[in-house]
């Protein structure tokens, strides 16, 4: 699509770094001041609105004029039989997941938005801030992938942490990971 053409939606933004095309997908809703994910969806009849379906979700952004859609194309997991392709390599299915919606608290501090190594079920701490990955917001509501916002859950309790310390280059042994 070209930049004269129109976008689907008023309000969007560039991709950022290992971003997936669903989390950019929420993003979307809550810049469009969505109530929903699912309501978003089933505007704009392109886009599953019961699950997250992320290659539908990266073919929608397509109708966008992203100048870093690579950005999306890379960190958005392809899925192949039983494998998902991820960020260049290859991981059985069962080792990624989207269900519960997981995250680093004080990465959605720094800047809110869904990065895509934490779909990786074996992924269970931030090696930029050495804390869990965590599915719930600081009260311990889950936050479920409907909630358009990085920032709040559904029960308007903050998701994120601020000020916590960044290491400066994560750890290089893999299981610091897990």
């Amino acid at each position: 699509m070209n930049a004269l053409s129109p976008t689907p939606t008023t309000f969007w933004r560039e991709p950022e770094i290992g971003e997936p095309a669903h989390g950019w997908f929420v993003d979307l809703a809550d810049r469009n001041a969505q109530f929903s994910v699912r309501a978003l969806a089933s505007q704009l009849e392109e886009v599953n609105g019961r699950n997250v379906v992320p290659t539908e979700m990266l073919n929608f952004a397509k109708r966008y004029p992203l100048k870093h859609l690579d950005r999306l194309e890379w960190a958005t997991p392809i899925m192949e039989g039983r494998d998902v392709h991820l960020m260049g390599v290859t991981v059985r299915k069962q080792h990624w997941s989207r269900n519960p919606r997981r995250f680093c608290p004080a990465c959605l501090g720094e800047k809110p938005f869904h990065r895509t190594w934490w779909d990786l079920v074996k992924f269970k701490r931030c090696p930029w801030h050495d804390m869990d990955i965590v599915s719930t917001d600081i009260d311990g509501n889950e936050v479920k992938w409907h909630v358009p916002s990085f920032e709040r859950s559904e029960a308007h309790v903050d998701m994120f942490l601020k000020g916590i310390r960044r290491n400066d280059a994560p750890p290089m042994a893999l299981e610091s990971f897990i």
